[in-house]
């Protein structure tokens, strides 16, 4: 893993080869589906917990849990659309970054 890292941070300033764009393209896939995967199984979990205590069959203290369900799918969901930044904490860069990235490497999503 981090052979892959040294890879694309060494090629940074250079145009990108086949390989790297086809490594940058797996990835996004692979991101994407396992961020909107957990998403959705998260956000889920939290209509269902919803659910289990509308019709009484569960604690309404469930609804301490589903609602910190929430803001972790919506964490994964701006994961999987733009990715980290180099800054890993700086949410506003994320969205500048991947649009330089779809740039470079031709994404169209």
């Amino acid at each position: 893993m981090l052979g892959v890292h040294v890879y694309f941070h060494s090629r940074r300033y250079r145009p990108p080869s086949r390989v790297e764009r086809g490594l940058a393209m797996l990835w996004l896939v692979i991101r994407r589906l396992l961020c909107f995967s957990v998403a959705l199984s998260f956000w889920g979990g939290a209509v269902y917990m919803g659910y289990l205590v509308l019709t009484r069959a569960a604690s309404p203290s469930l609804l301490w849990w589903s609602a910190g369900l929430l803001p972790f799918g919506y964490i994964l969901l701006h994961l999987g659309l733009y990715g980290a930044g180099h800054k890993r904490y700086d949410w506003n860069e994320d969205k500048k970054v991947h649009a330089e990235r779809k740039r470079r490497y031709g994404w169209r999503w």
